[in-house]
């Protein structure tokens, strides 16, 4: 607290020269409370920051195919390329269940 009052006072001067508030115990408030918020917020963000870029860049790149292919199998199939899906799912299992049927494993039979 006592090494942030140059930067709460700065924030406050800013607010009332600029911006053209009048000093009040509220706009104090308001103003610490945004900067502490602001701070934290990005003390917490930092370290997931590569993995969010990392993120943003794949699904920028698969909009990019999204909108480069025109039919919906080869937009899977690309999609399952740039992702790298698991291709381990069919369409006759359905979508709800990722379960194997007992013909799949026909050791699970003798259990």
């Amino acid at each position: 607290m006592v090494f942030a009052m140059p930067v709460f006072d700065g924030i406050e001067s800013c607010l009332v020269k600029n911006l053209k508030f009048t000093p009040s115990t509220c706009l104090r408030i308001v103003g610490r409370t945004s900067y502490v918020a602001l701070v934290g917020f990005i003390a917490v963000y930092i370290p997931f920051f590569r993995r969010s870029c990392f993120l943003l860049n794949v699904l920028l790149l698969a909009m990019h195919y999204m909108v480069g292919h025109e039919t919906t199998k080869t937009l899977e199939l690309s999609l399952d390329c740039i992702l790298d899906l698991d291709n381990s799912w069919s369409p006759n299992r359905g979508v709800s269940t990722n379960r194997w049927s007992e013909t799949d494993h026909p050791s699970s039979q003798n259990l």
